[in-house]
Order: structure tokens, then C-alpha cells, then sequence
């Protein structure tokens, strides 16, 4: 085939989207083959295929965002470490420390490299977030990274198709559940040399000798295009501060930023933000801090175009070392996600004064619980997830979507698979209405969920729960949306690891988005179907809203609405 400079565009998007066929097909392999709800029923994970120096090429659908830039930095450690010359056919490495992969340990990196007529010409990798990695349950308030679990080096998992039983070992004599951890590993196993066998059979069929060519001109092409948008913004500096809570402690951590864009070129320096803690393993090390400021760049600029290491390069991402978007070893690293998972937002708002059509209001974040059981009639010990969302904030064009993932693509756990492992009840599963933070766009409803305990064994619980004191926000004029709740036994819980004990009872309220825009500018229309859906009470259509409801009709009074919105009454 003739070079990719010569590469029509028609062709080389069909090359690039086969690509990514060849990824999602690896993905639904890891998908059906993994063991754990994290993976299985909540998708945790993530597949990406990367050309022979680690430069992402195509990355599954399916799966978590963060870890599409996260597995190419990997990469490139491994590559650095093991050379590519001492690489053999049937190789396959593995690692989950937090400064080479995703940034805790939980998050497992398996890359196989690709061999073609020879030579190393890609990687077919997979990223997992298994249910156990060991250590302390529940190590929030962890001082050290030593503390939270089992950390691999980047060590040959396969040594020339040869599993090393030892690695297994060690790791299933480290966890909770090691038919789950054993299971989810091999499942990724199973899926890269799928993605591998899939790239093989693409470079025959297009005569090709390696991606070399065709990496290059895909990246060039994404990095144009991410020049030109940026090009388009004017030149500045833009500041923004986020506070991010550290679980259940009273001490809070700052994120603060400053974008500045120069022609072609963004830089996002961190410097400002808060020192790493040892107080609570919240710390980010920069491969995350670095995909989750990418991640919304991306999505504002370029959100049809499929990321690669193109995008990358006009940004740059500053962030000093020691601090908690940098930290360094061996502070602890286990619940980074509430810093990580704000940055989205954090990005967006420092730019929403120039790009208001693009951004949301801050999302109500996502839940991650952990429930442990051991069943007294069985001996069995179970780790289930139980993921569950908040909700979006609201944009320029649209409500927030009610009990939505963000920045994960995740989804929730389902009730039946999360009743059968733990023996728990779920009595509850509702919308946060009046919650939703009020706008001309609303905010997304959380959720309320009640969990009851009707077994003989108890249930331990660890997990993300952020804001719970600093609420979403609204944007231009647009209200806050609510934080999230925890009643054990109708108190609020304030211990780090939730115990439920036979006959106990617990109420989880996720959060909820942030609205967009002044509430009384809200279309009369669009308020009587938040009423007639359950979003909003008659109560709240009057007092937030201004808008005056019949509480047996539920018809609008019109000249009380006028009165109370000045003489307007907005139309759809």
C-alpha cells in the first residue's frame, strides 16, 4: 500500500476506525472472561492498542477514560526498562505501581507486544481495576503507599508463552478473593493477544510491514487538528481554584490551575495547589493528573475526533513534584480519585468564560463502594462493587442527565448480582428530587438508595464518597447542586469504613449536578414536566423557579407566575 502521506482521507479513516474495531473487540473479550462486578457489570477497565514506541494508536469504547493516556505513559516505562530488543514472542509484562500506571494500586497494566514478520511493531494492552489488591481495608487515612496493598514492578508475566505461576502466586496469597484477581488478570491476558492476533491479521490484509507510517500520519493529523482549535481561543491566562474533600477527615486539599494559552499552545500549571498529605491517600501522581486534564481539553476541542498521542502535544502539563497533583512515593495514593475525578470540572471552569457553549457545570460524582462479606453457612468470602452515580451538571443546551457516570464511563451495578454476594436488601432505589442544582438548564438528580442487612453475617463497606461537604456548582447564575448523605441507622456516618451489622439499615445520597443559568429564566413547559416527572416539587417550582403550580391540577397560574418573574413568562 502507498504511504500514509499519500493516504486519502476517506481510506484513512476506514484504516483508523477498523483500528478501532480491532480494540473493542479485544475489550468485549476482557469484558465477557473477567471475573470481578468491577470489571464485568461495572467496566472498569480499558484496552488500547499503541505503536512500537508506546504512542497510542486506538483505544476501546468500553471501558474508563483515564486510562486511554495512563497505559501509553506505562508503555513507554516498560519500553524504557526492557528494551524492545529483549523482547520475545509469547512475552507479556505486568505492573501496577502507581508510578508507572494508572496511580493506585488496584489498577493493573498487562501489555503484550506484537510481533510481525519478525519484529515488535505494536502493543496490545489492558488496564483493570481489580477488586483487591490487598493491604489495609479501606486504607483512607493510609500514611504510606506500603499500606494499601501488593505492588508488581514491571515484571514478564509470560516469558515466551510460559505463564510465571510464581507471579500468580504472590498475588492470589496477597488478596481477599484471589479467584477474582486470578481470573480478571487472565481475562486481560486473553484479551490483548485477541487485540494482537487482530492487528496481525489488519497489517496482511493491507500489506502492510508495521503501524510506523500510519501512527505517524494519525497523530499528525489529530495534532493539527488540536492546534487549529486551539489557535481559535484567545490568548490568556485563566485561573481556577477546586477544593477536594479527603473522606470523612476535616482536613481539605486545593487544586488550583492556571491555563495559558499562547497561539497553537495551552499549558496547564498546577503550581499553587496543596502540598501531598499523608493524612489520606488522595495524592495524584502525574500520569493521572495528565489524562484527566487531557480528557476534558479533548472533549471541548475535538470531541468527534478519537484521541491519540497527537492531541498531546501541543499541551503541556505542569504540576511540581511533591505536590498532591505530583506526589511522590511513597505517599498513598489508594483514593485518588477524589482529586482525579474533579479535574474534569476544574478544566472546564477555567474555561467557561470563553467557551460557555461547551462546557457543564460541575457533575455530582460517582460512588465507589467495596462490600466485603464472609458467609457463616458457606465459608465463602465475597468483594463486590457496587458502583453508583451522581449526576451531570446542566450546560449551555441541556439539562444534566440524572444518576449519570462522569468522568468514568462506567455502569451501575446491578441490583441482583450486588443482593446475591453480599445477602444485603436494596429497598430503595429513587431520584433526588428537588436536589438537582435549579437553572435555565437543571442539574442531574443524584440517587437515594436504602440498603438493609436481613443476614446473620455482617458487611463491611469501603469507598469514594466526595462531596459531601463542598457542593457542585452552578454556572452563570445556575444554583449548586446538593452533596451527598450517609445515615447509618438514621445518624450521618462519620467513621471511614461503614460496618453493617445484622438488621442494620443505611441511607446513601449521591450528589447531585450543578444547574446552568438563572432558574426564573427556566421555560414554563420544561418546569411543568420536571413536575409532572417528580424532578421538582410544586413547593420548589414557586420558591426556586417562580413559577406558580395548582396543587390538585397541576395547572400553572399564569398571572401569579408573571407577577413573580416580572411580567415574563418564558416559552419553549
Amino acid at each position: 500500500m502507498a504511504s500514509g502521506e499519500r493516504w486519502d482521507p476517506i481510506t484513512l479513516e476506514i484504516i483508523w476506525q477498523r483500528l478501532l474495531a480491532c480494540a473493542n473487540q479485544a475489550a468485549v473479550t476482557i469484558l465477557r472472561t473477567s471475573f470481578s462486578t468491577v470489571v464485568a457489570s461495572s467496566h472498569d477497565f480499558k484496552f488500547v492498542l499503541t505503536d512500537a514506541n508506546g504512542d497510542s494508536l486506538a483505544q476501546s469504547y468500553l471501558g474508563e477514560v483515564m486510562f486511554a493516556m495512563t497505559f501509553p505513559d506505562c508503555m513507554k516505562r516498560i519500553i524504557a526498562e526492557v528494551g524492545r530488543e529483549n523482547m520475545r514472542p509469547g512475552d507479556v509484562f505486568i505492573t501496577n505501581d502507581p508510578w508507572i500506571g494508572a496511580g493506585h494500586l488496584p489498577d493493573i497494566h498487562i501489555a503484550t507486544p506484537v510481533f510481525f514478520h519478525g519484529k515488535v511493531v505494536a502493543f496490545s494492552g489492558s488496564v483493570i481495576h481489580i477488586s483487591d489488591i490487598g493491604g489495609r481495608f479501606g486504607p483512607h487515612d493510609a500514611s504510606e503507599v506500603y499500606e494499601e496493598g501488593i505492588c508488581f514492578p514491571i515484571l514478564r508475566l509470560c516469558r515466551e508463552g510460559e505463564l510465571n505461576e510464581d507471579i500468580v502466586k504472590i498475588l492470589c496469597a496477597n488478596v481477599r478473593t484471589p479467584e477474582l484477581a486470578q481470573g480478571d488478570v487472565m481475562a486481560q491476558v486473553s484479551g490483548n493477544q485477541v487485540g494482537a492476533n487482530l492487528l496481525c491479521t489488519f497489517l496482511e490484509e493491507y500489506e502492510l510491514d508495521d503501524v510506523a507510517e500510519l501512527s505517524r500520519t494519525l497523530q499528525g493529523r489529530v495534532e493539527g487538528a488540536m492546534r487549529s482549535k486551539i489557535a481559535e481561543l484567545p490568548d490568556g491566562r485563566y485561573p481556577h481554584r477546586t477544593i477536594a474533600e479527603i473522606g470523612v477527615c476535616s482536613e481539605e486539599v486545593e487544586i488550583f490551575s492556571e491555563i495559558t494559552i499562547d497561539g497553537d499552545e495551552m499549558t496547564v500549571d498546577y503550581s499553587g495547589s496543596s502540598p501531598q498529605t499523608q493524612s489520606a491517600g488522595v495524592n495524584c501522581v502525574l500520569n493521572c493528573t495528565r489524562s484527566l486534564t487531557l480528557f476534558p481539553i479533548h472533549a471541548m476541542l475535538l470531541p468527534d475526533v478519537p484521541s491519540n498521542e497527537g492531541m498531546t502535544r501541543p499541551i503541556k502539563i505542569v504540576a511540581p513534584p511533591g505536590s498532591v497533583m505530583n506526589a511522590l512515593p511513597p505517599s498513598p495514593v489508594d483514593i485518588r480519585a477524589m482529586v482525579t475525578h474533579l479535574l474534569p470540572d476544574h478544566v472546564m471552569g477555567s474555561l467557561a468564560e470563553i467557551l460557555p457553549d461547551r462546557v457543564t457545570a460541575p457533575a455530582g460524582l460517582r460512588w465507589m463502594l467495596l462490600a466485603d462479606r464472609i458467609n457463616s453457612q458457606t465459608g465463602r468470602r465475597t468483594i463486590t462493587s457496587f458502583f453508583q452515580a451522581g449526576a451531570l451538571g446542566a450546560s449551555m443546551y441541556r439539562d444534566g442527565p440524572n444518576s449519570k457516570f462522569f468522568p468514568i464511563k462506567s455502569y451501575h451495578t446491578p441490583i441482583e448480582r450486588f443482593e446475591l454476594d453480599t445477602g444485603l436488601i436494596v429497598e430503595e432505589k429513587s431520584l433526588r428530587a428537588d436536589k438537582g442544582g435549579p437553572g435555565r438548564r437543571r442539574g442531574g438528580l443524584g440517587q437515594r438508595i436504602r440498603l438493609w442487612n436481613p443476614s446473620p453475617d455482617p458487611v463491611s463497606f469501603t469507598f469514594y464518597r466526595p462531596q459531601m461537604r463542598h457542593p457542585p456548582a452552578g454556572y452563570f447564575g445556575g444554583h449548586t447542586g446538593a452533596t451527598g448523605n450517609i445515615e447509618l441507622n438514621g445518624e450521618p456516618l462519620h467513621a471511614g469504613v461503614m460496618r453493617l451489622e445484622p438488621g442494620d439499615r443505611v441511607l446513601l445520597e449521591t450528589p447531585c449536578g450543578g444547574g446552568f443559568g438563572p432558574p426564573e429564566e427556566r421555560e414554563l413547559e420544561l418546569v411543568l414536566e420536571d413536575i409532572r416527572q417528580g424532578y421538582v416539587s410544586t413547593y420548589r417550582a414557586r420558591e426556586v423557579y417562580n413559577v406558580v403550580i395548582d396543587e390538585k391540577t397541576l395547572a400553572p397560574d399564569l398571572e401569579q407566575t408573571r407577577e413573580l418573574r416580572g411580567g415574563r413568562v418564558p416559552q419553549p
